[in-house]
């Protein structure tokens, strides 16, 4: 998987708490590229759904660590299968009785929770995102940089 190049492949989410991708055309005797990200609740933070061309068919995976995954799908409903598929594997992690704490900062965002258990995934293009951004932000519980970024990535800006 290369920045600013598209390569059709295979989206995978599977019980293991995994994200893969394989890309579907590689020439000679090279191994196949493949790539694979952790849906466990101490990586995956949010996901953003995008636009590829005018398309309605893309999903932004946000990582604790700072990055994030843009991936197209053929289809809405194909987008919208592999998000649910990746929350249901989120959310079986957190009720199968281990406790995972929310140890630091989250970009473009502060995720905070009671008792300090990290929530499931957000949806950063979800209306209610934006509506709980500005109020942190008004009550200066949110900075400036973290209200800007909220509202940059609301509005279907990517880093990709």
């Amino acid at each position: 998987i290369s920045p600013l190049q598209k390569q059709r492949g295979c989206c995978l989410v599977t019980s293991t708490q995994k994200l893969y991708y394989q890309v579907a055309n590689y020439f000679g005797n090279q191994s196949p590229i493949q790539k694979s990200w952790s849906l466990a609740p101490l990586n995956w933070v949010a996901y953003a759904r995008r636009y590829e061309g005018l398309r309605d068919t893309a999903v932004e995976w946000y990582w604790r660590d700072g990055t994030s995954t843009l991936m197209s799908f053929e289809s809405t409903s194909d987008r919208e299968n592999a998000i649910q598929a990746a929350i249901m594997v989120h959310s079986g992690a957190n009720t199968n009785g281990s406790h995972v704490t929310n140890s630091e900062e989250t970009r473009p965002y502060k995720q905070k929770s009671k008792d300090n258990v990290i929530p499931p995934p957000r949806c950063l293009t979800n209306p209610d995102f934006m509506q709980e951004a500005l109020e942190e932000w008004q009550a200066d519980r949110l900075s400036n940089y973290d209200y800007l970024m909220a509202c940059n990535v609301a509005a279907g800006r990517t880093f990709h």
